[in-house]
């Protein structure tokens, strides 16, 4: 009796081992699976024609429903679809930017799968998903691509004309250059070509600001960088608490602002402040250091410069208005001036 169940324990462990493999066989071969995503990590703008973003994968026997999406950022709607034996297209950010005759493979049902950008700008930059799927299955995969601008400058048209070089040219070969921020240089020599980097700082600044006696205003603000920059504000010992954020694109550049009002009580004498400016995407980071006294407005007055003005005019945001900022910039000049009148 005892064998006898056994025996059937047996056969049922085995019945079901094979219909567990044979379902799991029948799932491969109708399965659809993304076995590589190619996205380019960083590219300039203006360098190339196009972009091809490509998303190949294996199908099984059932592509019954086969189609590919393109979505952009997360959105809800992809800004490419492909459905197999209809024309492709483009949709969102993408409408118009599309080359759908563009194709990828001889396969008719791999064929339009991939996207081809022309004229790729600055704000088609983010994270793209690639989606396929049939009526019994799907796969996706995320890559992101960062487009940046690199505006020529003096010194960069001096290196153009020193080198007798095209446009194209110079940004080709200074590529490695760009991987960071707008505000970097790039100086070029011949034989063979070199690339070196210098960082002017004029458009980051870290200001401190007396609106009475008790307490201090630390801003840190950076222009003209993209990708998009972090701002930390901190002492050797922490990064500080209750720290603002603002920024905005404007023309495919970012400016970013940092600010924090503190208690004179709850800072050291002297205190020591740090701004750090960070692009992950570029790898890329600087800091500016100031030394603050903490105690009542000095009597000695002391009159913004150009750049403090510049940087209140240029502040002006959602949460923090060009009055509120040149109000922080000024105020504590004129009341500098009063007491020394006084």
């Amino acid at each position: 009796m005892v064998r006898r169940r056994e025996a059937r324990r047996a056969s049922f462990t085995h019945l079901c081992t094979t219909l567990l493999w044979l379902f799991t066989c029948f799932n491969e071969m109708n399965a659809v699976k993304i076995v590589k995503v190619v996205v380019p990590e960083i590219i300039q703008y203006g360098v190339q024609d196009a972009v091809i973003l490509d998303c190949d994968y294996i199908y099984g026997n059932n592509t019954s429903g086969l189609v590919v999406k393109w979505f952009f950022r997360n959105k809800a709607r992809p800004v490419y679809q492909w459905i197999v034996s209809q024309k492709p297209q483009d949709m969102g950010i993408l409408r118009g930017r599309v080359d759908l005759t563009y194709r990828a493979s001889n396969d008719p049902l791999k064929m339009h799968r991939a996207l081809r950008i022309v004229k790729p700008n600055t704000d088609i930059s983010g994270e793209y998903t690639c989606v396929v799927s049939t009526f019994m299955e799907e796969d996706s995969r995320t890559k992101q691509m960062i487009v940046f601008e690199r505006v020529l400058n003096k010194e960069n048209e001096k290196s153009i004309k020193k080198l007798n070089i095209t446009r194209k040219k110079f940004a080709i070969l200074a590529r490695a250059c760009f991987y960071s921020s707008l505000s970097h240089i790039c100086h070029l020599t011949k034989y063979p070509y070199k690339c070196h980097v210098s960082v002017p700082e004029t458009n980051f600044r870290l200001i401190q600001n007396k609106t009475d006696d008790d307490t201090v205003n630390v801003i840190c603000a950076a222009d003209g960088a993209f990708p998009a920059p972090n701002l930390t504000i901190a002492t050797p010992e922490r990064r500080l608490d209750g720290v603002s954020h603002e920024l905005k694109l404007v023309n495919g550049r970012y400016s970013a602002v940092a600010s924090v009002t503190l208690l004179d009580a709850d800072l050291p004498t002297p205190a020591e402040f740090i701004c750090t400016l960070r692009i992950p995407l570029a790898k890329y980071a600087v800091r500016k250091e100031s030394i603050y006294y903490p105690g009542p407005i000095s009597t000695t007055p002391e009159m913004p410069t150009a750049a403090d003005m510049q940087l209140a005019a240029a502040i002006g945001s959602k949460g923090t208005s060009t009055r509120t900022v040149i109000a922080l910039v000024l105020l504590p000049a004129l009341a500098q001036s009063l007491l020394a009148v006084k």
